[in-house]
């Protein structure tokens, strides 16, 4: 049944991202003020403008050629074949969405997010990166090494905040969120700074994709506190996400 009502939800999910994702492929094919503009989701740094334009230019086909791949029905195929891979994935709880509706609003489709908390694929990749515990996200499946304690405003309740954001980056950006998240981990990783640099009012877009999902985990963990004031710009952002 939960196959068969996810199969019926596929056409549903891709005709709704279809406008934004015709819109971000024509975007990169021919706005070219989009492909010099400063961009930092690989940390290059905005004082490095013609770096940043030839490293754009460079990625540029493979940008296409991701954009096209959100075209061809295949994110929907994949959470599909995600499901039949991964029998023992739970949906979200209903206190997960109530905590998570804290930071995303309804930006994002709750109902069609799997977690496995005894996912091979996490297990392996903790492994290779020699790390006790792991979790990533590949579309709407998040995974995890161990189940998770997701009390409200706990420690594993923030984790998966952090890997909810690669769920809305998957929503809102597209599959490029996966290279750029990689090469993320692999070079500035996911120290942004802390109060002191948000404290400079720059943009979500500003932090690759690993800082970004740090910022809105702590964002979450610093709702109630004086903190606040300094991630609402953020929440804004990942509650109203631009085209």
């Amino acid at each position: 049944m939960r196959f068969l009502l996810s199969l019926l939800n596929i056409p549903f999910a891709y005709l709704r991202l279809l406008p934004r994702r015709i819109y971000r492929l024509l975007k990169d094919l021919l706005v070219l003020p989009y492909l010099i503009r400063p961009y930092n989701s690989f940390n290059i740094g905005t004082g490095h403008f013609f770096r940043q334009m030839l490293v754009r230019a460079a990625l540029w086909p493979a940008q296409i050629a991701l954009k096209v791949f959100d075209l061809s029905l295949l994110p929907e195929l994949f959470d599909l074949l995600m499901l039949l891979l991964k029998p023992n994935s739970r949906s979200m709880t209903n206190i997960e969405i109530s905590e998570a509706k804290k930071v995303f609003g309804s930006s994002l489709p709750y109902k069609m997010i799997r977690i496995d908390e005894k996912s091979l694929m996490a297990v392996l990749g903790a492994r290779v990166n020699k790390n006790k515990h792991l979790g990533f996200v590949l579309f709407r499946t998040v995974n995890f090494t161990r189940k998770l304690d997701s009390r409200p405003a706990n420690n594993d309740m923030a984790w998966l905040i952090h890997e909810l954001v690669h769920v809305w980056q998957a929503e809102h950006i597209g599959t490029d969120y996966i290279p750029e998240a990689l090469h993320a981990q692999k070079t500035s990783g996911y120290g942004y700074g802390g109060t002191e640099t948000l404290k400079k009012k720059w943009e979500l877009e500003d932090f690759n994709r690993e800082q970004q999902a740090d910022i809105i985990r702590n964002a979450y963990r610093n709702l109630n506190s004086e903190n606040s004031i300094f991630y609402e710009k953020y929440l804004k952002a990942i509650r109203n996400p631009k085209w």
